[in-house]
This record gives C-alpha cells, structure tokens and sequence, in this order.
C-alpha cells in the first residue's frame, strides 16, 4: 500500500487516491472532491473569451476566414479592455 492510496468501498481494493474512481471497479470514490472541482471549473470558465473555433476539419479557405475573425475578435476585446482601463483610471 501507497501512501496516497484509498480503499475502495464497493470491491475493497486499493486504488490511486489522486484519482476520483477506483482503479479496479469504476465506482466513484471522492464525491464531493469531484464537485468541488466541477464548481471551480464552472467558475473559471466564465472568465473565458469566446473566441470562434477552428477545428482541423475545416476547410483551409474557411480556416482562413475564421483566423481573421479572430484576430477582429481579439483586436476587439483589446480595445474594450483599454477602454474600461481608462474608464477606471479616470474615476480615480
């Protein structure tokens, strides 16, 4: 036995305790550990920007149209974020 290892409640094995399911079974081990992280990703994902997606499927001439709409989105969120640096530089 590891030292950061966990028994299994359903087949009494051990298993990685790192890892939120058991090695052996499946079952899931650290219920509330796994929500914890579920919260902490959700919270996090709201600070991302929405940039358009390009998959490797796409057809070269429409990769090309969306990296521009990227670069548009990007020099967007630039000029928005200097604007509300401004805004609150200026309010003190």
């Amino acid at each position: 036995m590891k030292l950061n290892e966990r028994k299994c409640d359903k087949c009494g094995k051990w298993s990685d305790g790192e890892k939120y399911f058991c090695n052996h079974c499946g079952v899931l081990m650290d219920e509330e550990r796994l929500e914890e992280e579920k919260k902490r990703h959700e919270s996090q994902e709201g600070l991302a920007v929405a940039l358009i997606k390009i998959y490797p499927t796409d057809h070269i001439i429409v990769k090309g149209i969306k990296h521009i709409i990227r670069i548009g989105q990007i020099i967007y969120f630039a000029i928005l974020t200097f604007i509300l640096w401004v805004v609150a530089f200026m309010s003190g």
